[in-house]
């Protein structure tokens, strides 16, 4: 959708629904308002963002994006190493991330991953990630305790978020103290209610 939806409407040749066009059941004539009193409105709805924009005539405004899931995603593609037993940022070499900010309250689904292995055999090396600066358990990571070749991963789970402006951030340890890595890591977050 463009900036102006009226754009794309006129070029779909496409409204949704307009109220003068609604039939008058028999007997209702006398409920009908004034015809000073409707005011014509069209609607369409988005089907690529999610959003219902409305107009009086005049301008399309964006009416909410409650309708249908609503996708957030980061990447963060370079190699990140990490030797931390406690969650946190890569404390070795390379970037953080990702991560995802201002997310609006709801119920979301994530899913999170990458490409990771460890220097070593140790306990394993684990992303997982804080909501909203709160902590990690290693049941909501993911894992890999391959060592010398990277192996892709991932990981499912659901979130609340109700901070009214939320963050999501990746993080990452090393259960045995070991050089551990990361790379190709991806965050995806589903806003479904």
């Amino acid at each position: 959708m463009t900036a102006d939806p009226a754009t794309d409407l006129r070029s779909l040749g496409n409204v949704l629904f307009d109220p003068r066009d609604l039939p008058i059941a028999a007997g209702a004539e006398a409920d009908r308002p004034a015809a000073n009193m409707i005011r014509p409105m069209a609607f369409y709805f988005s089907t690529d963002t999610g959003v219902l924009w409305y107009s009086t005539g005049s301008a399309w405004t964006a009416a909410s994006n409650a309708f249908g899931p609503k996708v957030y995603a980061a990447l963060t593609s370079g190699e990140s190493h990490f030797t931390s037993t406690s969650y946190g940022d890569p404390n070795v070499s390379g970037p953080a991330g990702p991560s995802l900010s201002s997310l609006p309250d709801g119920n979301y689904v994530l899913f999170f991953g990458g490409s990771g292995t460890m220097d070593a055999g140790g306990n394993g090396a684990y992303m997982g990630i804080s909501v909203n600066g709160g902590g990690i358990t290693d049941d909501n990571a993911c894992e890999t305790q391959l060592v010398g070749t990277h192996t892709s991963l991932g990981r499912a789970t659901t979130a609340t978020l109700s901070s009214g402006s939320n963050t999501l951030a990746a993080k990452y340890r090393s259960a045995s103290g070991n050089d551990c890595d990361f790379r190709y890591r991806y965050l995806v977050a589903i806003k479904y209610s």
